[in-house]
């Protein structure tokens, strides 16, 4: 987790001779983590809205189709990165 927080609680998984690192988070809480690195506060409130909700639907349709058995979505530009501490405003 590089020294981060985490808005939820890390689990951690052994394969392999190796340890993973899992950050499990509430969707929520990743949604409002996504939309705050991702807009700026005072944005449009439609906009974080409408932001908010495609966050959150790419994030319901990770969870039920995973590429991994171990975890929904990884850092990255493709999944979005919630960056695990850093706490935006509630979203709608």
């Amino acid at each position: 987790m590089a020294g981060r927080r985490v808005g939820g609680r890390v689990r951690v998984i052994a394969r392999r001779g190796t340890l993973l690192a899992v950050a499990v988070v509430p969707i929520e809480t990743y949604v409002a983590a996504v939309v705050s690195r991702e807009a700026p506060p005072k944005f449009f409130p439609e906009a974080l809205k409408a932001m908010a909700v495609a966050v959150r639907t790419y994030a319901v349709g990770m969870s039920r189709t995973p590429r991994n058995p171990d975890y929904d979505m990884v850092a990255s530009v493709e999944t979005r990165c919630s960056r695990g501490g850093r706490r935006g405003a509630p979203v709608p």
